[in-house]
Order: structure tokens, then C-alpha cells, then sequence
């Protein structure tokens, strides 16, 4: 019978058998499938099991001398991407097949995998991580989860997409005891929560209240006699009430190596808790009073980094978060106007970038070496 288990980082894995001989697929996206008979086992034998580099020969995939994901015909348009540990899950449009496919690549956009054409409807398709470090594709009707087995790359599970965000969207990521989840009361009041793996508690980490900007925000009337001088008519004066002066803070929870960072842009800190998610220091930041700055964290999850980015110009510029003193340093500017999706992997900057000269609405998938 077909029984699995996932490895850890080291390599090891458990699950029970009813009786011997058994065989043993092990398998990986990057290697060769090993094949290994155990007729005999006892607690304390170590398997040890080498695993040879795959060599792929499939013309799926380019790259060019501009460092970008292109077919061999050029005729693509990348919808969507997202990461499967230190390699990229790329959704894209072919327009001579009229079809959607997927492409798993390395970070240098070397072909892994691919599942070929699998439907004819040219409809908005998304690909969504969840907190387990699984993707998925989903549209506005169904979501699927993507498993790569060898170069073949399968959907399955289909749920409605409405299930699927109920279920998934709240959940940020895992740690070695806890899921972590956000839970949205309002705008303004949030709450981040976690649930033990095994005992299944739930623990409040920690909750953010603004509830008083909400108040001065809804009480229009008095701002608007309060600063009649100011505009010139109602509609500016609401606008910028709820989109400038009274806007929610930006505040994110995200997992770097072994801590869990809070950046509270509201109070000016990241608090930094430890992998049990109990609090252990904060440090203070100034990098989100600048004007240009775009209320945006990346996190590098492999290099175990953080940045975030700024708009001068008419250009965005990326600056490193030093995690151990809220400093910021410039690293790079980003060469387009106005990207669609930039995200950070094992030293990478992946730009997705929609070129308003063409006639598909194209979008072409561009890295950079940080």
C-alpha cells in the first residue's frame, strides 16, 4: 500500500508498517527517485539513503540575458508565482495554446517540472502559500492544491474558493509547537493567536486596538467645521480623513529563522518573540515616517532576512531591515515603474511586471542577484 512521510531538515521520518519486507521510494523535485527493499528493521538501524542530482533536459524555459522567465517561442504571459522552498512555482498563459499551465523552476528559472495544459479557460487564476508552506492555484469558482511528483507537476484536493480562503486565510505560518493565525475583528482591531499542535490550545500572542482613530474618523461632521478652511468641499475633506489621517496602521506578523518578528508600525517597534511565541525584546524604527515609504515587508524566508521598499521617482527602491537594530540599508532599485508583485528568495529579487505596451496585457517574470 501507498503510506508516506515528509522528512525533516536532518532527514529523518517515522511511520508504521504492519509487517516486513517493505519498499522504500524516497523522492525529491531536485534528485533521482531511490528505490531501497528492508526485510529486516530494528530501532536502533540508520538507513542511509544517497540521492543523485536530477539532471532535466526540458526546453520548457529560458533565461535570457535580462534575467528573465521566457518560453522558447516568447508567446507567454506570467499570471502569478510563489516559492516551494528555495525553488519557483510559476503560473502562466500560453497564448498559442490558449491555455494555463504550470512551471516549477530553479531560482535561476531552470525547468523542474511542468504539468502542461490543463484548461481552456482563460479566466484570473492566482497562486496562494499557505501556512504550511503548501501552493495552491485557485480562480473564482475552485482551489487546488499543486503536488510535484518527479518533472509532473498534479492538482488536487479541489475545494470551492470561498472554502478554501475561509479556511486558509487567516493562517500566517507554523512554528516547531504552534500555527500561528490572524484574526481581523475590523480594521481596526486585530488579534494574533496560536494553537498548539498537539495539546490544540489556543493562546492570544498579542492584539492591536485603534479603536479610538476609528471614532475620530466616523465623526465627520465635527472634522469637517473643525477644518472648514482647509478644503474646499465636503468630498476632499472625508477623503482625506479615512485615506491619510485616520488610516489603520500597517502591522504584520512574520516568521524569520527561529523568531517570529512584530513589526507594530503603529507604536514604532518590532517585537521580536521566540519560537514558542512568547515575547523576548523590541527594537525601535523610524523608516516608516518617510514619505515614500510603501507599507510593505518581504521577507527573505531562506536567507532569513527582511526588507521593505520605498517609491522615489517613480521608481521603487528595496532597503534591507537590520533585525537587530531597525536600521535600514538600500540594497537595490527596482528597474520598472510600477511592479505588479516583487518578492525576495535565497538572495533574489523576483519582479513580476505588467508591460503596458502589449496587446495581451502581458506580464513577464523577471530576478535579480541581491
Amino acid at each position: 500500500t501507498y503510506k508516506g512521510a515528509t522528512t525533516s531538515m536532518e532527514g529523518k521520518f517515522r511511520f508504521a508498517v504492519d509487517n516486513l519486507p517493505i519498499t522504500l521510494v524516497f523522492s525529491h523535485i531536485s534528485y533521482e527517485t531511490r528505490t531501497i527493499q528492508v526485510t529486516a528493521f530494528d530501532a536502533k538501524d540508520v538507513i542511509i539513503v544517497k540521492m543523485f542530482t536530477r539532471i532535466n533536459l526540458m526546453k520548457e524555459a529560458l533565461v535570457t540575458s535580462q534575467h528573465k522567465f521566457a518560453s522558447a517561442e516568447n508567446v507567454i504571459t506570467v499570471l502569478d508565482f510563489n516559492f516551494i522552498d528555495d525553488n519557483i512555482l510559476i503560473l502562466l498563459y500560453n497564448h498559442t495554446k490558449k491555455a494555463h499551465e504550470l512551471v516549477l523552476t530553479g531560482p535561476l528559472f531552470d525547468t523542474i517540472a511542468c504539468s502542461g495544459k490543463y484548461t481552456e479557460k482563460k479566466k484570473p487564476q492566482y497562486l496562494f502559500r499557505d501556512c504550511l508552506g503548501e501552493c495552491h492555484i485557485y480562480d473564482t469558482e475552485f482551489a487546488r492544491q499543486v503536488v510535484v511528483r518527479d518533472s509532473i507537476i498534479f492538482l488536487m484536493f479541489t475545494h470551492s474558493t470561498d472554502k478554501f480562503h475561509t479556511t486558509l486565510d487567516e493562517c500566517l505560518f507554523e512554528t516547531k509547537n504552534y500555527v500561528v493565525f490572524e484574526h481581523p475583528l475590523n480594521e481596526y482591531i486585530q488579534e494574533f493567536y496560536c494553537i498548539h499542535k498537539e495539546k490544540e490550545e489556543r493562546r492570544i500572542i498579542l492584539s492591536s486596538n485603534e479603536m479610538e482613530k476609528a471614532r475620530e474618523m466616523h465623526d465627520e461632521i465635527n472634522w469637517i467645521i473643525a477644518h472648514a478652511d482647509i478644503y474646499g468641499d465636503v468630498g476632499a475633506a472625508i477623503r482625506f480623513e479615512r485615506e491619510i489621517m485616520f488610516r489603520p496602521a500597517y502591522k504584520v506578523l512574520k516568521k524569520i529563522g527561529d523568531s517570529v518578528y512584530y513589526f507594530n508600525h503603529l507604536s514604532a517597534n518590532i517585537d521580536i518573540y521566540d519560537n514558542d511565541l512568547w515575547y523576548k525584546s523590541s527594537i525601535i524604527i523610524d523608516y516608516h515616517t518617510k514619505r515614500q515609504w510603501q507599507k510593505e515587508i518581504l521577507v527573505d524566508a531562506m536567507d532569513e532576512k527582511a526588507y521593505t521598499t520605498f517609491r522615489k521617482a517613480g521608481k521603487y527602491e528595496l532597503h534591507e531591515i537590520n533585525l537587530e537594530d531597525g536600521s535600514v540599508e538600500y540594497i537595490t532599485t527596482i528597474p520598472f515603474a510600477f511592479p505588479y508583485k516583487i518578492m525576495v528568495n535565497n538572495g533574489f529579487l523576483y519582479v513580476l511586471y505588467r508591460n503596458l505596451a502589449s496587446s495581451w496585457d502581458k506580464k513577464s517574470l523577471y530576478w535579480i542577484r541581491l
